[in-house]
Protein backbone atom coordinates (compact mmCIF):
# COMPACT_ATOMS: atom_id res chain seq x y z
CA UNK A 1 0.00 0.00 0.00
CA UNK A 2 2.78 2.42 -1.04
CA UNK A 3 2.02 5.64 -2.37
CA UNK A 4 4.64 5.20 -5.27
CA UNK A 5 2.52 1.84 -6.29
CA UNK A 6 -1.19 3.81 -5.90
CA UNK A 7 -2.59 5.48 -8.90
CA UNK A 8 -5.93 6.42 -7.32
CA UNK A 9 -5.64 9.40 -4.41
CA UNK A 10 -5.32 7.94 -0.91
CA UNK A 11 -7.67 7.28 1.26
CA UNK A 12 -8.62 10.14 3.67
CA UNK A 13 -8.63 9.19 7.66
CA UNK A 14 -9.37 10.53 10.68
CA UNK A 15 -8.62 9.28 13.81
CA UNK A 16 -10.49 10.85 16.94
CA UNK A 17 -8.52 9.49 20.40
CA UNK A 18 -7.35 11.20 23.37
CA UNK A 19 -4.47 9.12 23.44
CA UNK A 20 -1.74 11.09 22.30
CA UNK A 21 0.74 8.81 21.56
CA UNK A 22 -1.88 6.49 19.86
CA UNK A 23 -1.92 9.65 17.39
CA UNK A 24 1.31 10.29 17.03
CA UNK A 25 2.04 6.84 16.79
CA UNK A 26 -0.69 5.96 13.94
CA UNK A 27 -0.19 9.35 11.83
CA UNK A 28 3.47 8.29 11.56
CA UNK A 29 2.36 4.53 10.18
CA UNK A 30 -0.11 6.58 7.69
CA UNK A 31 2.53 8.95 6.24
CA UNK A 32 4.82 5.49 5.75
CA UNK A 33 1.43 3.93 4.22
CA UNK A 34 0.94 7.41 2.09
CA UNK A 35 -2.44 7.42 3.70
CA UNK A 36 -3.89 10.98 4.52
CA UNK A 37 -4.87 10.82 8.03
CA UNK A 38 -6.10 13.86 10.51
CA UNK A 39 -5.57 13.47 14.15
CA UNK A 40 -8.24 15.13 16.50
CA UNK A 41 -7.81 14.54 20.70
CA UNK A 42 -12.14 14.74 20.79
CA UNK A 43 -14.89 15.93 18.61
CA UNK A 44 -14.74 18.86 19.80
CA UNK A 45 -10.89 20.00 18.35
CA UNK A 46 -12.52 18.45 15.34
CA UNK A 47 -14.77 20.97 15.53
CA UNK A 48 -18.08 19.76 14.35
CA UNK A 49 -19.54 16.14 13.11
CA UNK A 50 -20.42 17.61 9.97
CA UNK A 51 -16.52 17.73 9.08
CA UNK A 52 -16.67 14.03 9.14
CA UNK A 53 -17.86 13.66 5.54
CA UNK A 54 -14.65 14.92 4.51
CA UNK A 55 -13.03 11.84 5.20
CA UNK A 56 -13.37 8.17 3.62
CA UNK A 57 -13.16 6.80 7.32
CA UNK A 58 -12.84 7.53 10.64
CA UNK A 59 -11.06 5.70 13.17
CA UNK A 60 -12.67 6.25 16.72
CA UNK A 61 -11.57 6.03 20.25
CA UNK A 62 -14.31 4.06 22.52
CA UNK A 63 -13.81 6.45 25.47
CA UNK A 64 -13.33 10.22 24.81
CA UNK A 65 -15.19 11.80 27.62
CA UNK A 66 -18.29 13.28 27.22
CA UNK A 67 -18.87 11.49 23.71
CA UNK A 68 -18.13 7.66 23.88
CA UNK A 69 -17.50 5.96 20.10
CA UNK A 70 -20.62 4.55 20.30
CA UNK A 71 -22.12 7.96 20.86
CA UNK A 72 -20.40 9.31 17.84
CA UNK A 73 -21.54 6.53 15.86
CA UNK A 74 -24.98 7.80 16.09
CA UNK A 75 -24.35 10.96 14.97
CA UNK A 76 -22.04 9.40 11.69
CA UNK A 77 -24.79 7.35 11.06
CA UNK A 78 -27.68 9.86 10.67
CA UNK A 79 -25.29 12.56 9.07
CA UNK A 80 -23.48 10.07 6.72
CA UNK A 81 -24.78 6.26 6.56
CA UNK A 82 -22.38 4.90 4.27
CA UNK A 83 -19.64 6.10 5.77
CA UNK A 84 -17.57 3.31 8.01
CA UNK A 85 -15.91 3.63 11.30
CA UNK A 86 -13.75 1.84 12.99
CA UNK A 87 -13.95 1.38 16.62
CA UNK A 88 -10.90 0.98 18.84
CA UNK A 89 -10.62 0.43 22.56
CA UNK A 90 -7.63 -0.73 24.65
CA UNK A 91 -10.10 -2.79 26.76
CA UNK A 92 -12.45 -5.85 25.52
CA UNK A 93 -15.53 -5.33 24.02
CA UNK A 94 -17.26 -8.46 23.64
CA UNK A 95 -20.40 -8.80 23.23
CA UNK A 96 -21.14 -5.13 23.01
CA UNK A 97 -21.68 -4.87 19.12
CA UNK A 98 -24.67 -5.93 19.20
CA UNK A 99 -25.59 -2.63 19.97
CA UNK A 100 -23.86 -0.28 18.01
CA UNK A 101 -25.01 2.03 15.17
CA UNK A 102 -24.67 0.57 11.79
CA UNK A 103 -21.96 2.94 10.98
CA UNK A 104 -19.75 1.18 13.47
CA UNK A 105 -18.46 -1.36 11.07
CA UNK A 106 -15.38 -3.05 12.84
CA UNK A 107 -13.85 -3.10 16.46
CA UNK A 108 -10.04 -3.42 17.22
CA UNK A 109 -8.29 -3.60 19.86
CA UNK A 110 -5.33 -1.39 20.53
CA UNK A 111 -3.59 -4.64 21.28
CA UNK A 112 -3.70 -5.65 17.82
CA UNK A 113 -1.41 -3.11 17.02
CA UNK A 114 -1.48 0.33 14.98
CA UNK A 115 -0.90 -0.98 11.48
CA UNK A 116 -3.91 -3.05 12.05
CA UNK A 117 -5.98 -0.61 12.96
CA UNK A 118 -4.55 1.78 10.11
CA UNK A 119 -4.93 -1.05 7.73
CA UNK A 120 -8.47 -1.66 8.54
CA UNK A 121 -9.38 1.58 8.34
CA UNK A 122 -8.12 1.84 5.20
CA UNK A 123 -10.14 -1.85 3.85
CA UNK A 124 -13.29 0.05 5.50
CA UNK A 125 -12.94 3.02 3.26
CA UNK A 126 -12.05 1.43 0.01
CA UNK A 127 -15.25 -0.27 0.24
CA UNK A 128 -17.25 2.21 1.60
CA UNK A 129 -18.72 4.77 -1.27
CA UNK A 130 -15.96 7.07 -1.71
CA UNK A 131 -16.39 10.82 -0.13
CA UNK A 132 -16.59 12.06 -3.67
CA UNK A 133 -19.41 9.89 -4.49
CA UNK A 134 -21.11 10.85 -0.41
CA UNK A 135 -20.87 14.01 -1.47
CA UNK A 136 -22.34 14.27 -4.72
CA UNK A 137 -25.31 12.20 -3.18
CA UNK A 138 -26.40 15.17 -0.93
CA UNK A 139 -26.28 17.35 -3.59
CA UNK A 140 -28.17 15.32 -5.44
CA UNK A 141 -30.97 14.80 -2.64
CA UNK A 142 -31.28 18.69 -1.62
CA UNK A 143 -31.19 19.81 -5.76
CA UNK A 144 -34.77 17.08 -5.32
CA UNK A 145 -35.80 18.53 -2.63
Amino acid sequence: MTSSTRTNPPERIVLIDDDPTYRRILQHCAAEEGVELDAFESLMELGSVGLLGRYDAAIIDYELGELSGPEIGEYVSALFSSMPLLLVSSKSRDGEGAHWPSSIRKFVNKAQGYSYALQEAVRLARAAPSRVDRAAGRRKRKAAA
